[in-house]
């Protein structure tokens, strides 16, 4: 079923009002209620992913792994992928890493998000040239979409733990 612009609008408003009260919720809880934080969180974590989704299916663009894929094949002209390129690793902690080099005049940031817990967080690095994400075993697909943002000039910084750097 496809929403209409309006009903879109309408449940993103509602995933944002769901999670900052579930948010608010579980800054009150003590600590000893892990069952309830337990829950909160993931719930959280549901509601984000959820709207990123939607956020994605909102703007109509590709996604970010379809983005990212055909940037790397317009770089590709026998010269460049031999001394730039771009990699995707998995981390021990678990999470990801998602590396590109080879690029010029995009915008340099440093921003961290870190949640409530170790399996919730995220830290982008990006020069000029360079651009450098880790997240969580879940924010492969936050990271690439980070990464099609940064190369596209659109990159939109989360408001806390972000800094511009100059």
């Amino acid at each position: 079923m496809e929403l209409t612009p309006e009903e879109r609008a309408a449940t993103l408003f509602q995933y944002e009002s769901m999670i900052s009260k579930l948010e608010k919720a579980l800054s009150t809880l003590p600590e000893t209620a892990k069952s309830q934080r337990t829950l909160a969180e993931r719930r959280i974590k549901s509601l984000r992913l959820a709207e990123g989704l939607l956020r994605e299916a909102e703007t109509g663009a590709n996604s970010a792994l379809d983005f990212v894929q055909d940037w790397y094949g317009s770089k590709c002209d026998g010269i460049w992928e031999h001394g730039y390129g771009m990699s995707v690793e998995s981390l021990d902690n678990p999470g990801w890493k998602v590396t590109v080099d080879g690029e010029s005049g995009k915008q340099t940031v440093t921003f961290t998000v870190g949640y409530d817990n170790d399996d919730d967080w995220l830290l982008i690095r990006a020069t000029a040239d360079r651009f450098e994400g880790i997240g969580d075993a879940t924010k492969l697909t936050v990271l690439l979409g980070y990464l099609r943002d940064w190369l596209t000039g659109s990159l939109d910084l989360p408001q806390l733990g972000s800094r511009i750097v100059e």
